[in-house]
Formats: C-alpha cells, sequence, structure tokens
C-alpha cells in the first residue's frame, strides 16, 4: 500500500503539451516522497497498539488530510464529469469511508459496520473512485495540485476503511498506508505533516496529552475547506468537522450515534450524495427518528420455476399451489407481516414480496423495479435450469441491487437434481448468502428452515434493522398506507400536501422535498417528467404500474402488435382489477415513454420495440456495411448483458427508427445519408455498432454516447469498448483483395490500445499477414476519437484535418483556443510510408508492445493484491511486479535493429534464460494454466479478479510467442483468448 507513487498511479499524458510537462510532474513526485512518512517507523510505534488504536490512528490520518481536499476554496477538479451530482456522491464516498473507518476505533457498537465486508469493501471502492476522478483531473492538468491533493485525500479515506476491514496482523500496513497518503496531500500545498501524525502515535501510546487540533496550521486552507462545504450546500459537514477539531479528535456517545445514524440513511438518498445525506440526518436530528421497518424481498427466476409457489408459502407454509396453468402476469405483490419476538417489540417486520414474473418478453421492464436494500431469492428449477439462466439472473441482481444479498433456492421436483456450481459461482457473485435445495411443492422441515433463514436475515440485516425516517414523514407514510387500505391506488398533489401539512410538513419547498424522499423509498411515487406532470397523479402502490406496464407488454406480445393505441386500451384491460385503469391510458403511455419503453407514434398511440419480431430479417432488407467504407464499434461483455438494450435504444431514437426493417435485437436507423445498424448478440454477450455515410462520425459519437448512458445505468462494469481499426487513406481501398469480411476481426482493437499506442508513437498490431501493424492516427482521426480531462470521449462536430499520414511518428496537440473543460484535442498527421512493410523489421515493435501491456496487467493485479494486505497477498504482490520489473529490463536487451531469427535475438533468449526471466514466465505459466492455483484462488477475492487473470494470461501469451515459451489454452482466457493473440 506505500509503494512508489510513480509505480502505483502514474498514467500516460493526455496531450502532447502533458509530455513537456513530464519534468515538472517529475519534480512533483520527488516532493511525495520526499515528505512521505517513514514506514518502519510508523509500523514499529504501530506494533504495541491494539486493533482499535491502529485503526484510531488511521481514521485521526484522514481527518487531518481531509482539509487538503479543496485547498483552492473548492471541488472543480470534479467539475469535468457531466452529471454535476457525481461531485456530491464523490465527496459523499470519502466521507463515508472516514465514518466508517471511525466504528473499527471502538470494540463496543450497536452498529457492526466496520466487520461489515460488503459495506467496507463497497466504501472502499467508492473513495478510490473519487479518487480516480480527481487524478483525472489532475492527468489532464498536470500542474493542478489541487487535484493532486484531493487524489491522496479520497486514497486516505480508502485506506483508513482498509485498516477497519482487515485484522490486527495487517491493519497496521493499511495504516500507514493512510498516513502516507495524508502526508502526500499535505505536500503538495508544501506543508509537512509528519511531526504532527508522528506525535499522534505518541499521544494515543502513553495517553497523556491532548491531541495538535489548531486548524491554524493548515492557513488559508481552512477556511477554503470550510468555504468549499458551504458552496457545495454542505454546510453540515463544515460544522461537523470544525467541531471535530475543536474537540480534539475525541468523540462522545452523541457523537458515535450521530455517526451511526448517517451510516443507516437508507442507500436512496445517498445516492444523490453528501448535501442530500446532510439533510437526512438534520431531519432526523429535529424532528426525532422512527424506524422505517419495511423490507423487499424479490423472487427472479425463469417461467415456472416455482416463484409464485414460493412466494404464497413463505408467508402461509400450508398455503395451496397454484394451478398449473397459472402463471404470474408481471409482477405479484404480497404483503408479510413478521410478528416480532417475545420481549424484542422492535423485531417485527413488514415485508413487501415482489413475485417477478419469468416470461422473456417481460425482463426488459424488471429494471424499474429492482433496486438496492432488498432481499433477492433467485429460483433455480431442479428439472431444467441451466448454468446460463443462473448467471443471467445473478447479474442482473448485481446490476441493479449492488451488494444486496442473494438467496439461491434450488426447487428439487422430483431425484435428478441439478448440478449447481456452487463455488464457482460464489466466487463471481460475492453477494451469495448460500444455496439451498427445497421441495417448496413437498413442504416440510427444509422449507420451515429456509423460511426462518429469510425471517432471521429481514430482522438482523442492517438495510431494514437500522433505518429510520423523521417522525413527520414517518406519520405521512403511516397516512398514505391508511388510504391504500382504504382502496386508494393513487392520489393528486392537492391531498398530499393536505397530509403533509397535517403532519407537520409546513413548507412548499419541504413538501417537494419529502415527495422526492418517498418516491426514492418507494413509498408514494411522483414523476417530473413533463408528459407525465400534466396528469397530476402520485402513485401509492407501486404495484398497480408494475402490473399495469406488464399487461401493456403482454397484450402486445399476445396481439402481435407494436403499436399499442387508446382506442384498444379497454381491451388490454379486463376482469376484476379492469377498473383500477379506467382513465388512466395516458399516464400508463407516458409512464412507458418515461422508462424508455416506447415512444409517441402520435398523441393516441404508442409505439413499443420491445414488440418487435425476434427473428432477423434477411440479408437483402438490410444495408451493407463494407469494410473499408464504414466505422464499426463493439461493446464485448464478460457478463449478460442487459435484457433488449437495442429495444431502449431505437426508443431513444425514435425519430431515425426504420421500423419496417429492425427487429427486437437489432436496429437500422437513418440519418440523412448516413446509415447504421446496431445488434445484438446475447450468446457472443457483444452490441456491434455499423455506420456508414456522410456524417458517419457524428453519428457513430451519438449512438456510443446513447450505449453509454444505457450502460451508466447499471452498477456493474461497463463493456469493454473496441473500435475497427482504418487503414491508410493511401493506397488501399475497400476492393483491396487482401482484405475479407472473415478477417474483419483482426483489425478490432480496444480503446486503450489505440489511445496507448497513438500516445507513444507505435503501431498497432492485427495480426493480419497482409497488414501485420497499422499506424494508428487515421483511426483516431476517423472516429473523432479525443481526450478531456482523462476520459476518451468522440467528437460529434466536423474539425480540419490533414489527411497525410504519418507512419513513424503521432503528434497529439493540445487545443488552448479554449480555456473550459470541454476543449478540442486535434490528432494532426503527416506525409506517407510505403505500405510494403519487412516482417523481420518488426519483431522489436511486437515484442515491446506485447511486453508494455503485459507489464501493465501484472502491476495492476499485483497493486490489488497489495490492497489486500496479507503478508502472503503482499508477497505474491511482489513477485508479479518482479516478473513486470525483469520484463521491462528484457526490452532494453532488445537491438533496435534485431531481426527475427537473427543472432542477435538468439543471444538476447539465452541471456532472458540465464538471468531466471524464463523461468518466471514458466512458473506464471503454471499457475495461470492451472484454475486450483494459488494465484487463481487468490484472485477469486477480488472483484474481477478471475478476468484480470484471462486478461494476464493473454498478454502472457503474446508475450510467450517471441520467446518459444508454451501457450495457455484459449478456452482458460474466457472471451479474451478469442481474440487473435497478436491484436
Amino acid at each position: 500500500m506505500g509503494e512508489n507513487f510513480s509505480l502505483a498511479y502514474r498514467r500516460a499524458p493526455s496531450t502532447y503539451s502533458d509530455m513537456q510537462k513530464m519534468s515538472e510532474v517529475d519534480e512533483k513526485i520527488k516532493m511525495d516522497e520526499k515528505f512521505s512518512m517513514d514506514e518502519n517507523q510508523v509500523r514499529k510505534n504501530l506494533a504495541g497498539f491494539s486493533r482499535e488504536d491502529i485503526c484510531y490512528f488511521a481514521w485521526l490520518c484522514a481527518v487531518r488530510a481531509l482539509p487538503f481536499m479543496t485547498a483552492a476554496g473548492s471541488f472543480d477538479y470534479w467539475k469535468h464529469t457531466q452529471d454535476e451530482n457525481k461531485r456530491q456522491r464523490h465527496l459523499l464516498s470519502v466521507l463515508k469511508a472516514i465514518d466508517i473507518a471511525f466504528f473499527a476505533t471502538r470494540t463496543t457498537t450497536t452498529l457492526n459496520v466496520s466487520s461489515n465486508t460488503a459495506n467496507a469493501r463497497t466504501a472502499f471502492y467508492a473513495s478510490r473512485a473519487a479518487a480516480d476522478a480527481a487524478y483525472d483531473a489532475y492527468a489532464a492538468r498536470n500542474t493542478d495540485v489541487n487535484a493532486r491533493s484531493a487524489f491522496y485525500v479520497a486514497r486516505a479515506a480508502g485506506d483508513a476503511t482498509r485498516a477497519a476491514n482487515t485484522s490486527s496482523a495487517i491493519a497496521d500496513a493499511n495504516a500507514y498506508a493512510t498516513a502516507a497518503d495524508a502526508t502526500r496531500a499535505a505536500a503538495q500545498q508544501s506543508i509537512d505533516l509528519r511531526p504532527i501524525l508522528l506525535e499522534d502515535l505518541e499521544i494515543i501510546k502513553t495517553k497523556k496529552s491532548k491531541f495538535q487540533n489548531d486548524t491554524a496550521i493548515y492557513g488559508q486552507i481552512w477556511s477554503n475547506f470550510q468555504k468549499a462545504l458551504h458552496d457545495l450546500g454542505c454546510q453540515y459537514w463544515a460544522e461537523w468537522y470544525a467541531q471535530i477539531f475543536a474537540k480534539g479528535f475525541i468523540l462522545d456517545d452523541k457523537d458515535r450515534a450521530e455517526i451511526e445514524m448517517r451510516l443507516n440513511v437508507p442507500g436512496e438518498i445517498m445516492e444523490r450524495g453528501a448535501a442530500d445525506v446532510a439533510r437526512y440526518v438534520l431531519e432526523l436530528k429535529e424532528y426525532g427518528a422512527t424506524r422505517l421497518n419495511e423490507a423487499r424481498i424479490l423472487i427472479l427466476g425463469n417461467k415456472g420455476a416455482g416463484k409464485t409457489s414460493l412466494t404464497r408459502r413463505l408467508k402461509d407454509p400450508s398455503h395451496t399451489m397454484p394451478k398449473n396453468d397459472e402463471s404470474t402476469e408481471g409482477v405479484d405483490v404480497l404483503d408479510w407481516t413478521i410478528p416480532p419476538e417475545p420481549n424484542q417489540p422492535e423485531s417485527g417486520v413488514n415485508v413487501h414480496i415482489w413475485d417477478f414474473a419469468g416470461h422473456v418478453i417481460t425482463h426488459a421492464a424488471h429494471r424499474f423495479f429492482m433496486s438496492e436494500r432488498c432481499l433477492y431469492i433467485m429460483i433455480i428449477d431442479g428439472r431444467t435450469e441451466g448454468n446460463s439462466r443462473t448467471e443471467y439472473w445473478l447479474e442482473q441482481i448485481r446490476n441493479h441491487g449492488g451488494d444486496s444479498p442473494v438467496l439461491v433456492l434450488i426447487n428439487v421436483r422430483d431425484k435428478h437434481h441439478v448440478d449447481v456450481p456452487e463455488n464457482t459461482l460464489r466466487r463471481e457473485f460475492p453477494s451469495i448468502v448460500g444455496f439451498y435445495p427445497v421441495d417448496i411443492n413437498a413442504g416440510g422441515k427444509v422449507l420451515d428452515d429456509f423460511r426462518q433463514t429469510v425471517i432471521t436475515i429481514l430482522r438482523e440485516n442492517p438495510l431494514w434493522k437500522n433505518t429510520q425516517i423523521a417522525a413527520p414523514v414517518y406519520k405521512v407514510k403511516e397516512a398514505l398506507g391508511q388510504r391504500f387500505k382504504q382502496g386508494n391506488e393513487f392520489l393528486d398533489r392537492a391531498e398530499f400536501d393536505k397530509i403533509a401539512k397535517e403532519s407537520g410538513i409546513e413548507t412548499e419547498a419541504d413538501r417537494k422535498q419529502l415527495l422526492k424522499d418517498l418516491h426514492d423509498l418507494g413509498i408514494c411515487l411522483c414523476y417530473d417528467d413533463a408528459d407525465l406532470c400534466v396528469f397530476d397523479t402520485l402513485v401509492l402502490n407501486p404495484s398497480w404500474i408494475s402490473h399495469g406496464i406488464y399487461r401493456l407488454i403482454n397484450w402486445g406480445s399476445n396481439n402481435k402488435k407494436t403499436v399499442l393505441s387508446i382506442a384498444d386500451f379497454h381491451k388490454m384491460f379486463t376482469g376484476k382489477d379492469a377498473f383500477k385503469y379506467v382513465g388512466k391510458a395516458g399516464f400508463l403511455f407516458s409512464l412507458m415513454k418515461a422508462y424508455q419503453l416506447a415512444f409517441f407514434k402520435n398523441t393516441q398511440a404508442i409505439f413499443v420495440p420491445l414488440l418487435f419480431p425476434t427473428d432477423r430479417p434477411k440479408d437483402s432488407r438490410l444495408p451493407e456495411f463494407n469494410f473499408g467504407d464504414r466505422l464499426r464499434l463493439d461493446y464485448c461483455a464478460n457478463q449478460a448483458l442487459p435484457p433488449y438494450t437495442v429495444a431502449r435504444l431505437a426508443v431513444l431514437h425514435s425519430q431515425e427508427l426504420d421500423e419496417q426493417n429492425s427487429w427486437r435485437f437489432g436496429a437500422v436507423l437513418h440519418f440523412g445519408d448516413t446509415v447504421a445498424l446496431v445488434e445484438e448478440n446475447d450468446r457472443a454477450r457483444t452490441i456491434t455498432v455499423l455506420v456508414r455515410g456522410s456524417k458517419q462520425k457524428e453519428y457513430l459519437a451519438h449512438l456510443r454516447n446513447t450505449l453509454n448512458s444505457i450502460f451508466d445505468d447499471y452498477k456493474h462494469n461497463r463493456p469493454e469498448l473496441k473500435y475497427e481499426v482504418l487503414l491508410p487513406s493511401v493506397g488501399f481501398d475497400s476492393e483491396d483483395k487482401r482484405l475479407s469480411v472473415d478477417d474483419s476481426t483482426a483489425f478490432m482493437q480496444t480503446e486503450s490500445q489505440i489511445i496507448e499506442h497513438a500516445k507513444r508513437g507505435r503501431n498497432l498490431l492485427t495480426g493480419n499477414r497482409y497488414f501485420p501493424e497499422i499506424e494508428p492516427n487515421e483511426t483516431i482521426w476517423g472516429y473523432g476519437l479525443t481526450i478531456i480531462n482523462g476520459d476518451v470521449i468522440m467528437r460529434d462536430k466536423n474539425a480540419d484535418h490533414s489527411k497525410h499520414i504519418n507512419k513513424s511518428q503521432t503528434t497529439i496537440h493540445d487545443d488552448h483556443s479554449t480555456r473550459d473543460d470541454h476543449s478540442t484535442h486535434d490528432y494532426s498527421v503527416h506525409d506517407d510510408h510505403s505500405k510494403h512493410i519487412d516482417m523481420s523489421q518488426i519483431i522489436n515493435i511486437s515484442f515491446q508492445d506485447c511486453s508494455i501491456n503485459f507489464q501493465g496487467e501484472l502491476n495492476a493485479l499485483a497493486r490489488r493484491f497489495r490492497e489486500l494486505g496479507s503478508p502472503d497477498d503482499v508477497e505474491l504482490a511482489n513477485e508479479l511486479r518482479g516478473v513486470a520489473s525483469d520484463l521491462d529490463e528484457s526490452m532494453k536487451e532488445i537491438p533496435a535493429d534485431a531481426k527475427l531469427g537473427s543472432s542477435e535475438l538468439v543471444k538476447v533468449k539465452e541471456s532472458l534464460r540465464k538471468n531466471g526471466l524464463l523461468d518466471r514466465l514458466g512458473g506464471l505459466y503454471e499457475d495461470l494454466n492451472d484454475e486450483n492455483s494459488e494465484l487463481h484462488k487468490k484472485a477469486a477475492k477480488i472483484r474481477k479478479g478471475v478476468e484480470a487473470l484471462q486478461k494476464i494470461g493473454t498478454c502472457y501469451n503474446d508475450v510467450a510467442q517471441w520467446l518459444c515459451l508454451p501457450q495457455i489454452p484459449r478456452p482458460l482466457l474466457g472471451t479474451f483468448g478469442k481474440r487473435n493473440s497478436s491484436s
């Protein structure tokens, strides 16, 4: 955790002018190390500390570092993000990490936050995301020491959380890392924090003095810190930390209770950021707090798996089983009251069980009713379920439910039990609590035991047990609940205001905020969308919405209609519940639009792309996209794609949609003379975008922004993005006989590969025998790629570029014509290059490129192992970094003019053999090749760790081909092994 900054976090510069500033960066790094804490000195002092005291020191370091986050008086380094609320969320992630760290400083607490691995892990990664965002701003403006200070502060908060979530044996390593980052944050402002932290260690050890708490040591920085928080609407936080300093960092029971209150703010409120959490806590303090006492169970699985049966038998174990032809149409909601245990009045829970339909056509709508702070039960059909569907449902839960607990129930129906890879699934989905083989139909003790497990989780999990709302809000919630019990599915705003006033919510601003809170908590749904505001409808029963939407989708599917009209609305709702939807066609249609499930054809009808035919049209009906005349990008996922992504994109691009030639998994779009095809392949887990025409660059950028925004809605990682490399415009055309459609995948390169090779002045390697390497500038220009504050984006406006290609050098210019965060960067290229390439000359380029990629992946995984903190993990991290370092040295031994099969290269390989590098690579090969190796087992502890190993394995194969080492079989490399080994 205390490794040299230049090794662990330094990134390549974003622009040519950034490269010219590298000397300034190097000087700054030297300053970092000059002011860095001495690790041996700190750990020696910590040697006799209790775990609580170690964690207290880590917390204290993070608190002392915090003012340096806003040394210049603002959070402008986070301003580059398009989502303004991200600043609030980034700030909260740092503040929350510090709060969680504090709870490890005392052994007695009613909230076991610090030992809650999922909570601490989430806080750690969130604070690191805030650090990365600050660093992105610094990387774009190398002299921005304020962003750099913020980077270290956010890291310190994450390190403190790590200390809180590790054993005493390794907590000291994380405490040292916190101290090191705190001193580096101060060093950016030319302040030496080391003497104060060393004095803190002595005070904690002897308990004889008071901590240095004079804010004057910060100078103007303290005033700037207070000002920045006030300007962001976070006066509460400014006052809180002023109070901590004033108290000399000694917190009493009242303070601890307030921290506990903050950590138990509902996740839906936390999602909005620091200011909203502060407001929520102040309301609890002013009006008094009442336990919310509401929990949701979401039951998911394929059609016929037994979801409805379990829903009924959870509430009543003796309930009759549903009939064979009885099936959930959308979502059925069943209320279940769990009574309190004797002498424990607060152990009772009001539960809402949501039974989701398994019909495939309804899955696109599930995302609107799945959320965090729920208990998920996923049912596997013991007779028919395959692993792919199991992973599909678990992936959807992770995308929408985050770290919510998951119970996997295997519905045993006969003697032939399904073989579920429990250990594999636990490694990939850490939120799984357990696997439970249960015969729902037979019932008995096994079902009773499962039911008791559910009850225990609902009673004990802090997600529900400790959630509180302000007393007036609880009063409004109860009043709305009474309205619902009286048969009211919805009410208008005037009625809501009357109830709120009677409950003590006096001002319009407070009532509006209350309505927003109730909406996020799922108690009373209101919508700000302009199309919905006109209906003046607040929904008291969320299942009224879910039932209505699913009914529309199912009716359209059964009647093979993509257009749903108000004239047909009465046909869609029949039976005993039909009266609930009378006069609500316009409202439901507008909801379908707001949920991006449909768009209006006219004022009387909506078009639902989800209801397109499933079959792909004949090729003759689809536009052609010839290699060389098109732009192409692929989204490649390592997990199940969100269902019906293209149908959602079709809604967002309804003006350009070709309704006659599109289908459920593919959309043909027309933008003037530019045409596009967006197609998803669920089996390959890819979404491909093809565009051709005079505006192809601009339109592709538009489509990419849309897809990115769709993937941003999901909590799991975005798919990897690849571009089809463009051939030089000089000397080649789309009719070139050496190009074939079958070979086109060789030209797909990741976004990072293209940018990094351009910045290093290197050619892209394709593996195609006619075009083994291609200069990247044509691709950068053709796709309009640029870098703004560390983020790769696609420009959607025309720019004047020279079309002359220089294969030997890429220059990346920084356009200083604009000074804001959206300044453009032009990629200028010149001159010509022979299309005839001597294959014997590319060994140096190929090996160095492969080695650079390999080193990067090894160092990235090493950092993550080191963050785990245990001695074994740190040792493994050092081994990986050692291999990377040896590879770096080996690159220097390869002569620039070495040729394939030359005597020089033979000598180099012999040298590598003598210095032991080939043996170390051989050992790495064995570990990568063995899924039971320690390397594989430890990688499973890290989020996306298995994927990291697969990337390393692919990079290893790239290097191994030059060193005549054995190759790892591609099936072991997952989707990464599908690409060409030389790419």
